[in-house]
C-alpha cells in the first residue's frame, strides 16, 4: 500500500519555514512515503511581481494534485502555510482519503482566539487521524467533540541533525541557556534581574531588548542545525508566558498542552533541562530523569548550588539516552506507524 504525505516548503528562505516540518518532511522519505506534491510557496522578501508568480504556481500545482487524490492514504502537516486560499481544497481532501494530521500548533489555544480555534477544531474533525502532541493535548481536544481513539501522542518531538558530533559546552557551571524568540519572552526581563549564582545564556532572535543583569550572556542567534552544538549551559529552560512565578498569560497557558520544540533542541544538544511542573512536558521529564519540573525561576538557584556531580552526570546520561531517540525520529516513527494501523 503506498503512504503520500502533503509537501510545503518556503521558497527564498527555509528556515522560515521551520525546524520541525522539516525534520517530519524528512523522516516520511526514509519511510519512502510518496510525495503527492511539491508545493513551492514564496518569500515574501522577493520582489513583488516574483512573489505573485510563484505563489500562482504554487496554488495551481497543489489544486491538481489535490484533485487526483482519492482513496488514498495521505499526512498532512497542520497548520497549513497556504490555509486561506486553499482550505476548501484540503476539506475535499480529507473527505475523499484517509488524511492523517500531524499537529505542530494549534494557535486558537496557543493566542486563546475563540474564532481561530472554531476554525480549528472544523478542520481538526474532518482528519481520520491526529498526531497530537502528548496525551493533555490529547484530552483537551476530546473535551471539543474529537474522540480520544482517533488521536496517538507524539510524546516528544524529534531533532534531525546532519551529525551525531557532540556538544561540549555542556557542563555544570555553565549555568542555564534559553533558545528562543527572545522578543516575545517576556519573563526574561524578571529572570535575568534575578539576584542568582548561575550564569543566563540567551540565544535567538533579539531585536529590541537589551538585557540589564549580572552573568547574563547573547551569545547570537545560530540555524537549528548549528545551535544543537554550539549552545552552551548546564540546563536549558523551557518556559513562557509574563511571569517567573508559574507561565502564566496565554503563551504560558498554552505550555499544559504543548510540547515545545526547544525541549528537543535541549535533548539533542544532550543538555538536562528545567521545565514549568504544570507544562505538559514535565512528567516526561521526570519519568526520563533528565532534568527538574519546577513552580518558580527562583527554584533554580537553590537547585544548581545543591545538585552534586554525581547527581548531574546521572541526570546527562539519561539525556543522551533519550537523545539517541530523537537524533533517529524514534518518536515520529512510533506516531505514525500507530497512524497508518
Amino acid at each position: 500500500m503506498d503512504i503520500y504525505y502533503f509537501s510545503e516548503k518556503h521558497y527564498g528562505n527555509t528556515m522560515a519555514w521551520g525546524k520541525a516540518r522539516e525534520d517530519v518532511e524528512q523522516i516520511f522519505e526514509h519511510n519512502n512515503f510518496r510525495k503527492l506534491n511539491e508545493s513551492i510557496i514564496s518569500n515574501k522578501n522577493s520582489k513583488k511581481f516574483d512573489y505573485f508568480i510563484k505563489s500562482m504556481k504554487s496554488i495551481l500545482k497543489v489544486k491538481k494534485a489535490l484533485k487526483k487524490a482519492k482513496g488514498e492514504t495521505i499526512f498532512l502537516q497542520y497548520p497549513f502555510m497556504r490555509e486561506k486560499i486553499m482550505k476548501k481544497n484540503f476539506i475535499k481532501l480529507m473527505d475523499q482519503n484517509k488524511v492523517i494530521l500531524f499537529i505542530h500548533d494549534l494557535t486558537g489555544f496557543r493566542y486563546n482566539d475563540t474564532d481561530r480555534l472554531n476554525e480549528e477544531l472544523r478542520i481538526l474533525k474532518k482528519a481520520s487521524v491526529i498526531i497530537v502532541h502528548n496525551k493533555y493535548m490529547q484530552q483537551k481536544l476530546s473535551k471539543y467533540g474529537i474522540t480520544e481513539d482517533r488521536m496517538i501522542s507524539l510524546e516528544l518531538f524529534d531533532y534531525l541533525l546532519s551529525t551525531a558530533e557532540i556538544n561540549n559546552n555542556i557542563h555544570l557551571e555553565n549555568g542555564v541557556a534559553f533558545a528562543g524568540n527572545l522578543d516575545k519572552s517576556e519573563f526574561l526581563e524578571s529572570w535575568v534581574g534575578l539576584k542568582r549564582s548561575y550564569k543566563i545564556n540567551l540565544f535567538g532572535k533579539n531585536t529590541v531588548t537589551t538585557f540589564k543583569g549580572s552573568k547574563v550572556s547573547y551569545l547570537g542567534s545560530f540555524s537549528p542545525e548549528d545551535i544543537a552544538t554550539n549552545i552552551i549551559g548546564g540546563f536549558g529552560l523551557v518556559w513562557d508566558g509574563n511571569s517567573i512565578k508559574g507561565a502564566k498569560g496565554d503563551l504560558g497557558e498554552y505550555l499544559k498542552i504543548n510540547n515545545p520544540h526547544k525541549l528537543s533542541l535541549y535533548i539533542a544538544s544532550g543538555m538536562p533541562v528545567m521545565v514549568w511542573k504544570e507544562s505538559a512536558v514535565a512528567s516526561f521529564v521526570i519519568k526520563h530523569g533528565i532534568g527538574f519540573a519546577i513552580s518558580n525561576l527562583n527554584d533554580i538557584d537553590q537547585i544548581i548550588t545543591n545538585i552534586t556531580e554525581k547527581e548531574y552526570k546521572k541526570m546527562t546520561g539519561n539525556v543522551m539516552k533519550i537523545r539517541r531517540e530523537v537524533l533517529a525520529g524514534a518518536f515520529t516513527n512510533n506516531a505514525i506507524i500507530k497512524a497508518i494501523n
